[in-house]
């Protein structure tokens, strides 16, 4: 009964009782409704009573993992996380070479850590073509079989998003924007070869394309339990035999740099970055929801809670036990651009989603795209873009916290 779209059927349901005149009528309507409402399942557990997180030891952690200037990159940005089944987090990120801008000599490039981000592999690089512009990490960890997909975007390195005079001409055709897929089924030591995925991924009506970025999520309940999703413009991802082959769902238009999440009753939530007309200038996170796995999705919704500076965001599922919890992360803002991108804060919800009580700030005067994972520890890995050398370059921020740091002290509110 806690489940979003719960609240949803209620209104309509005891509109339908208001205008039944027998009373016998409206007693077997009522009834109907109870049923319905027990036939809704709920994958995370109930229960009752407050906790006792706030009173134990909090832990945090900072470091520049991915540095502007290091490794023969001028910048990094577009970071993604996952920790694999084994407990290995993956970081990835776009290594752009030359300068900051979202064109040009891009790779996209990774570091591993086997104990819970405390110390890193050196940088090592999974796409690079021919100094064109490989961007849009997008990963998901399969926790069946232990496989780590990820999907990216290309375009050569004559073209851009928009036309810029004597260096890029504009993407403007189908398949000058292009997916490609590669996957590691060993924790990121080695990876497999690099696939073309373009002619399975891509509407034929698409010219512009981005993949995600940051991370997927596998399904872990209901008739599709085990399917990987990733999101991208307009769409989702999907794959249900452990990345080898992936499909395309569409979603509804308006928005752009979604994040998903399963939710306790089994359905599909996306939490977009509003991207054209009133989605943008509400300057809110935009929220759908689809409850037959993805084959439909309900209107886009503001979320009041989640202020959005049209920037990229990201969502994790914390823990599916009571209570339950996801965890957000955005600059949380309205002011646009680059230099606003700021007071960058983790914040959590008790009920999937519907309100966010609980918030702390991660980065006062900082911050940008973001990727979320859960430690072996059962800490929270954060990968964070910082912008640096007067707002010229951009590094990458790795920070660890556990749940007592968020709550800073305070009791969580529930009952």
């Amino acid at each position: 009964m806690k489940a979003t779209h719960v609240l949803l059927l209620i209104p309509s349901l005891l509109i339908s009782l208001s205008v039944l005149q027998d009373r016998n009528t409206v007693t077997s309507a009522a009834l109907e409704v109870e049923k319905q409402l027990e036939r809704i399942p709920s994958y995370c557990a109930e229960g009752e009573g407050g906790t006792n997180v706030h009173t134990q030891r909090s832990q945090f952690k900072e470091m520049n993992l991915f540095k502007a200037g290091m490794d023969g990159y001028h910048s990094f940005r577009k970071p993604a996380i996952v920790s694999t089944k084994r407990g290995t987090l993956l970081a990835f990120c776009e290594g752009r070479k030359n300068s900051s801008k979202d064109y040009g000599h891009i790779d996209i490039v990774y570091k591993r850590s086997t104990n819970n981000g405390t110390s890193w592999s050196p940088l090592k690089v999974l796409f690079s073509k021919e100094r064109g512009t490989c961007v849009n990490p997008t990963a998901v960890a399969d926790m069946m079989n232990g496989r780590v997909c990820i999907l990216m975007s290309y375009n050569d390195e004559k073209h851009a998003q928009y036309a810029i005079s004597g260096k890029y001409e504009a993407i403007e055709k189908w398949g000058e924007r292009r997916v490609f897929l590669n996957w590691s089924d060993d924790d990121g030591l080695t990876w497999n070869n690099l696939y073309d995925v373009t002619k399975e991924l891509l509407p034929r009506n698409y010219t512009w394309d981005a993949i995600g970025p940051g991370a997927g999520i596998q399904l872990r309940h209901g008739p599709k339990a085990g399917r990987l999703i990733i999101p991208a413009l307009g769409r989702n991802l999907y794959s249900d035999n452990h990345g080898l082959s992936w499909q395309s769902q569409p979603i509804r238009s308006g928005t752009s740099e979604g994040t998903i999440m399963q939710l306790c009753n089994g359905d599909l939530l996306r939490n977009d970055r509003g991207s054209s007309g009133a989605f943008k200038a509400r300057r809110r996170r935009q929220i759908s929801i689809s409850s037959n796995n993805g084959n439909s999705w309900s209107s886009w919704r503001s979320s009041e809670d989640l202020l959005d500076p049209l920037c990229q965001a990201s969502l994790l599922r914390f823990n599916n036990s009571y209570p339950q919890r996801l965890i957000f992360i955005n600059p949380a803002t309205t002011l646009t651009g680059l230099t606003n991108r700021k007071k960058m804060r983790v914040k959590v919800s008790y009920d999937d989603g519907v309100t966010w009580p609980v918030e702390r700030t991660l980065d006062a005067n900082n911050g940008g795209y973001s990727s979320l994972a859960k430690t072996e520890n059962a800490q929270i890995a954060s990968l964070q873009e910082a912008r640096e050398n007067n707002n010229t370059a951009f590094t990458i921020k790795f920070r660890r916290f556990n749940l007592p740091w968020i709550l800073n002290g305070e009791p969580e509110p529930v009952q």
